[in-house]
């Protein structure tokens, strides 16, 4: 009905995870796993909302990330990292300061 239907569902089989492992640099995949295949048969067009997952084991994903929800405000202001902040602006400075440092050093120079 909505263009998306769930083919299979089961524990991940312990040869197909260890296969997965074997591959260079999927050394992260865990001995014990669960195998969701989820088919879509929908136009891009009509797909409104993405797919979330719950990595807590708390079952519930986030409806923000699947897009049925929009982030409340506190989401929004805890999204802020005052040391981001400041590195930014760190950044920015010394920019400014090579710019400048360039442009002095070259005398006939002009900045457009």
């Amino acid at each position: 009905v909505n263009g998306i239907r769930l083919d299979h569902s089961a524990s991940a089989s312990e040869s197909l995870l260890t296969d997965l492992r074997t591959d260079r640099g999927m050394e992260w995949v865990p001995s014990k796993g669960w195998l969701t295949k989820i088919a879509v048969d929908a136009a891009a067009a009509d797909l409104t909302y993405d797919l979330a997952i719950d990595v807590s084991a708390a079952a519930s994903p986030s409806r923000v990330d699947a897009g049925f929800a929009l982030p409340t405000i506190e989401a929004v202001g805890q999204a802020f990292d005052p040391r981001r902040f400041i590195l930014a602006i760190g950044f920015t400075l010394v920019g400014i300061a090579g710019i400048w440092l360039v442009a002095r050093a070259r005398p006939g120079a002009t900045l457009r």
